[in-house]
């Protein structure tokens, strides 16, 4: 496995020796640090990126309340993470009703590829009247706030495309739809397998 890419987990232990369950762990400075993934070095040859809870922090949720001039507190998130894209992604669309911002970040570490890179657009009916082009290389944060006229996508490509794509939803029933189709899409993929082509 050449990389790896953890997401909300328990990075750092040593903010645990400070507080009242310490009693029972009994953990040191030096053990904490010793047990902290955060402290680990990555095995040769293998890249690892951590994902703190930064991402489900206030201070996160209120730099795109400022950005967009909404009120977030109370909604709810989803978290997805991609490593790959089919042909078929990237049609034109604005995304459902139930979403009210999308946060994509990026993990590609260089992109020269013509498809794959997000347009948003001027119109839902043609991919080239373009606004702006997004490359979708490591570092790359794009936000954007849900409309009826929120269009976007982008030229076919099919390979790996890594990117962590954060929302906020209008309530937790929307969650769980989405969750249940993200299970039956799964599913559905596993009955049709992608074909090889012969050599």
């Amino acid at each position: 496995m050449p990389a790896a890419c953890a997401i909300s987990g328990l990075f750092d232990l040593a903010p645990l020796t400070s507080v009242t369950m310490n009693q029972d762990l009994r953990l040191t400075e030096a053990d904490a640090r010793a047990v902290s993934p955060l402290n680990w070095p990555a095995p040769a040859g293998c890249r690892l990126e951590a994902w703190c809870g930064a991402l489900e922090s206030d201070e996160f949720r209120h730099a795109f309340e400022d950005k967009f001039g909404l009120d977030l507190t109370g909604r709810p998130t989803t978290t997805t993470v991609r490593g790959q894209c089919n042909p078929k992604d990237g049609q034109i669309h604005t995304d459902s009703k139930s979403k009210i911002i999308t946060v994509l970040i990026y993990m590609n570490p260089a992109w020269e590829e013509s498809g794959g890179r997000l347009r948003l657009l001027k119109s839902g009916t043609d991919l080239e009247d373009v606004l702006v082009e997004v490359p979708p290389t490591e570092g790359t944060l794009l936000a954007f706030k849900r409309a009826d006229n929120s269009w976007h996508g982008h030229l076919p490509y099919e390979g790996e495309r890594k990117v962590v794509q954060i929302t906020w939803l209008e309530s937790e029933a929307d969650v769980e739809r989405k969750k249940r189709d993200n299970a039956l899409a799964q599913a559905l993929k596993g009955l049709w397998p992608k074909r090889k082509t012969a050599a």
